[in-house]
Protein backbone atom coordinates (compact mmCIF):
# COMPACT_ATOMS: atom_id res chain seq x y z
CA UNK A 1 0.00 0.00 0.00
CA UNK A 2 2.82 2.40 0.90
CA UNK A 3 4.69 1.85 -2.37
CA UNK A 4 1.50 2.32 -4.40
CA UNK A 5 0.77 5.53 -2.50
CA UNK A 6 4.31 6.72 -3.20
CA UNK A 7 3.68 6.26 -6.93
CA UNK A 8 0.37 8.14 -6.75
CA UNK A 9 1.98 10.97 -4.80
CA UNK A 10 4.81 11.20 -7.35
CA UNK A 11 2.31 11.22 -10.22
CA UNK A 12 0.30 13.99 -8.57
CA UNK A 13 3.40 16.07 -7.81
CA UNK A 14 4.44 15.78 -11.47
CA UNK A 15 0.90 16.30 -12.78
CA UNK A 16 0.85 12.90 -14.48
CA UNK A 17 -2.68 11.62 -14.95
CA UNK A 18 -2.00 8.17 -16.44
CA UNK A 19 1.12 6.04 -16.81
CA UNK A 20 2.67 2.80 -17.99
CA UNK A 21 4.44 0.92 -15.19
CA UNK A 22 7.39 -1.45 -15.42
CA UNK A 23 7.74 -3.39 -12.17
CA UNK A 24 10.74 -5.58 -11.47
CA UNK A 25 10.32 -8.21 -8.76
CA UNK A 26 8.34 -6.59 -5.92
CA UNK A 27 7.71 -3.62 -8.23
CA UNK A 28 5.42 -5.82 -10.33
CA UNK A 29 3.37 -6.52 -7.25
CA UNK A 30 3.08 -2.79 -6.59
CA UNK A 31 2.13 -2.08 -10.21
CA UNK A 32 -0.68 -4.66 -10.22
CA UNK A 33 -1.92 -3.48 -6.84
CA UNK A 34 -2.03 0.11 -8.10
CA UNK A 35 -3.73 -0.91 -11.37
CA UNK A 36 -6.43 -2.77 -9.47
CA UNK A 37 -7.25 0.13 -7.14
CA UNK A 38 -6.74 3.03 -9.59
CA UNK A 39 -7.51 1.71 -13.09
CA UNK A 40 -7.99 5.26 -14.36
CA UNK A 41 -4.34 6.06 -13.50
CA UNK A 42 -2.60 3.02 -15.05
CA UNK A 43 -2.51 2.44 -18.80
CA UNK A 44 -0.33 -0.71 -19.00
CA UNK A 45 1.69 -2.88 -16.63
CA UNK A 46 4.81 -4.89 -17.41
CA UNK A 47 6.05 -7.13 -14.61
CA UNK A 48 9.40 -8.90 -14.66
CA UNK A 49 10.49 -11.59 -12.19
CA UNK A 50 7.56 -10.94 -9.85
CA UNK A 51 6.94 -13.56 -7.17
CA UNK A 52 3.22 -14.24 -6.83
CA UNK A 53 3.12 -17.38 -4.67
CA UNK A 54 3.60 -16.43 -1.03
CA UNK A 55 3.11 -18.61 2.02
CA UNK A 56 4.80 -18.69 5.43
CA UNK A 57 7.10 -21.48 4.19
CA UNK A 58 8.09 -19.64 1.00
CA UNK A 59 8.66 -16.38 2.88
CA UNK A 60 10.81 -18.17 5.46
CA UNK A 61 12.92 -19.81 2.75
CA UNK A 62 13.40 -16.50 0.91
CA UNK A 63 14.31 -14.53 4.02
CA UNK A 64 17.05 -17.01 4.88
CA UNK A 65 18.80 -15.75 1.76
CA UNK A 66 18.77 -12.20 3.13
CA UNK A 67 20.93 -12.76 6.21
CA UNK A 68 23.48 -9.89 6.21
CA UNK A 69 26.01 -11.72 8.38
CA UNK A 70 26.02 -14.80 6.13
CA UNK A 71 26.31 -12.61 3.04
CA UNK A 72 29.31 -10.81 4.57
CA UNK A 73 30.93 -14.12 5.47
CA UNK A 74 30.24 -16.14 2.33
CA UNK A 75 29.76 -13.51 -0.39
CA UNK A 76 31.89 -10.47 0.50
CA UNK A 77 31.87 -9.10 -3.07
CA UNK A 78 28.07 -9.23 -3.09
CA UNK A 79 28.02 -7.49 0.30
CA UNK A 80 30.17 -4.71 -1.18
CA UNK A 81 27.81 -4.34 -4.13
CA UNK A 82 24.84 -4.09 -1.75
CA UNK A 83 26.65 -1.47 0.31
CA UNK A 84 27.39 0.54 -2.84
CA UNK A 85 23.84 0.15 -4.19
CA UNK A 86 22.26 1.27 -0.90
CA UNK A 87 24.62 4.10 -0.03
CA UNK A 88 21.84 6.28 1.32
CA UNK A 89 20.57 3.52 3.59
CA UNK A 90 22.26 0.84 5.60
CA UNK A 91 22.14 -2.23 3.32
CA UNK A 92 21.81 -4.53 6.33
CA UNK A 93 18.74 -2.63 7.47
CA UNK A 94 17.32 -2.77 3.92
CA UNK A 95 17.67 -6.57 4.02
CA UNK A 96 16.07 -6.76 7.47
CA UNK A 97 13.10 -4.64 6.37
CA UNK A 98 12.76 -6.65 3.16
CA UNK A 99 12.74 -9.85 5.23
CA UNK A 100 10.06 -8.44 7.50
CA UNK A 101 7.95 -7.45 4.49
CA UNK A 102 8.32 -10.95 3.00
CA UNK A 103 7.26 -12.58 6.27
CA UNK A 104 4.14 -10.37 6.29
CA UNK A 105 3.42 -11.29 2.68
CA UNK A 106 3.76 -14.98 3.55
CA UNK A 107 1.27 -14.60 6.37
CA UNK A 108 -1.19 -12.51 4.33
CA UNK A 109 -0.42 -12.10 0.63
CA UNK A 110 -1.53 -8.58 -0.34
CA UNK A 111 -2.65 -9.57 -3.83
CA UNK A 112 -5.65 -11.88 -3.95
CA UNK A 113 -7.32 -13.58 -6.91
CA UNK A 114 -10.17 -11.07 -6.72
CA UNK A 115 -7.73 -8.17 -6.78
CA UNK A 116 -5.95 -9.66 -9.81
CA UNK A 117 -9.20 -10.28 -11.65
CA UNK A 118 -10.10 -6.61 -11.22
CA UNK A 119 -7.04 -5.41 -13.19
CA UNK A 120 -8.42 -4.28 -16.55
CA UNK A 121 -5.42 -2.73 -18.29
CA UNK A 122 -3.13 -4.72 -20.61
CA UNK A 123 -0.46 -6.60 -18.62
CA UNK A 124 2.64 -8.44 -19.73
CA UNK A 125 4.09 -10.81 -17.15
CA UNK A 126 7.70 -11.73 -17.92
CA UNK A 127 9.74 -14.39 -16.15
CA UNK A 128 13.16 -15.85 -16.78
CA UNK A 129 13.46 -19.52 -17.61
CA UNK A 130 16.31 -19.82 -15.07
CA UNK A 131 14.71 -17.79 -12.27
CA UNK A 132 15.11 -19.71 -9.00
CA UNK A 133 12.76 -17.46 -7.07
CA UNK A 134 9.83 -17.08 -9.47
CA UNK A 135 8.42 -20.07 -11.33
CA UNK A 136 7.05 -20.10 -14.84
CA UNK A 137 4.00 -21.96 -13.47
CA UNK A 138 3.07 -19.28 -10.92
CA UNK A 139 3.49 -16.57 -13.56
CA UNK A 140 1.31 -18.52 -16.01
CA UNK A 141 -1.37 -19.05 -13.36
CA UNK A 142 -1.49 -15.31 -12.62
CA UNK A 143 -1.57 -14.41 -16.33
CA UNK A 144 -4.71 -16.56 -16.62
CA UNK A 145 -6.39 -14.66 -13.75
CA UNK A 146 -5.88 -11.26 -15.38
CA UNK A 147 -8.44 -9.95 -17.86
CA UNK A 148 -6.02 -8.66 -20.49
CA UNK A 149 -2.68 -10.33 -19.93
CA UNK A 150 -0.07 -12.30 -21.72
CA UNK A 151 3.10 -13.96 -20.58
CA UNK A 152 6.67 -13.82 -21.83
CA UNK A 153 9.34 -16.34 -20.88
CA UNK A 154 12.78 -14.82 -21.30
CA UNK A 155 15.35 -17.42 -22.27
CA UNK A 156 18.61 -17.87 -20.41
CA UNK A 157 17.43 -15.39 -17.75
CA UNK A 158 17.69 -15.64 -13.97
CA UNK A 159 16.20 -13.40 -11.25
CA UNK A 160 18.94 -10.84 -10.50
CA UNK A 161 18.39 -7.88 -12.80
CA UNK A 162 22.16 -7.33 -13.00
CA UNK A 163 22.50 -10.67 -14.78
CA UNK A 164 19.89 -10.23 -17.51
CA UNK A 165 20.31 -9.25 -21.15
CA UNK A 166 19.25 -5.64 -20.65
CA UNK A 167 19.00 -4.87 -24.38
CA UNK A 168 16.61 -7.76 -24.91
CA UNK A 169 14.51 -6.68 -21.92
CA UNK A 170 14.44 -3.09 -23.22
CA UNK A 171 13.20 -4.31 -26.61
CA UNK A 172 10.37 -6.32 -25.04
CA UNK A 173 9.38 -3.49 -22.68
CA UNK A 174 9.52 -0.87 -25.43
CA UNK A 175 7.41 -2.96 -27.79
CA UNK A 176 4.77 -3.56 -25.13
CA UNK A 177 4.52 0.09 -24.11
CA UNK A 178 4.67 1.66 -27.57
CA UNK A 179 2.87 -0.83 -29.80
CA UNK A 180 -0.91 -0.58 -29.37
CA UNK A 181 -1.38 -4.08 -30.76
CA UNK A 182 0.82 -5.53 -27.99
CA UNK A 183 -1.75 -6.83 -25.57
Amino acid sequence: ELFAQNILDWMDENKIVRIHIFGYSMGGYVALYLASLYPERVDRVFTFATKFDWSPEIANAQTKLLNPEKILEKLPAFAQSLEKRHQLHNWKEVLRKTSSMMISMGEKPPISQSLLSSVTCPVLLAVGDKDKMVSVDETKRVSELLQSARMCIMSNTSHPIEEIDILNLCDVVSDFFTNPSSK
